[in-house]
């Protein structure tokens, strides 16, 4: 599905991250069906993987102050409010 969104479409991914309580939700919108690639974040400046779907995935976490998303290696939008 990488090379079919990167490839085969015009689409830029969009990496939508939503803080809510004590959970960060993340998900894929404006991607191919199927697509499922893995993101490095900075939470509190410690690296974190996710694997970001279309449907929203949950990561648990206490007093998170930052947020940063690793978008140098990436062609993509990243989206929090």
């Amino acid at each position: 599905r990488f090379f079919d969104q990167y490839l085969r479409t015009t689409k830029i991914p969009e990496l939508v991250l939503t803080r809510n309580g004590d959970k960060l939700s993340y998900s894929w919108r404006n991607v191919v069906q199927g697509f499922d690639m893995p993101v490095d974040i900075n939470l509190n400046g410690k690296k974190t993987r996710i694997f970001p779907t279309e449907s929203p995935q949950h990561l648990p976490f206490t007093d998170l102050d930052t947020i940063k998303v690793r978008d140098d290696l990436y062609l993509m939008r990243v989206k929090y409010p």
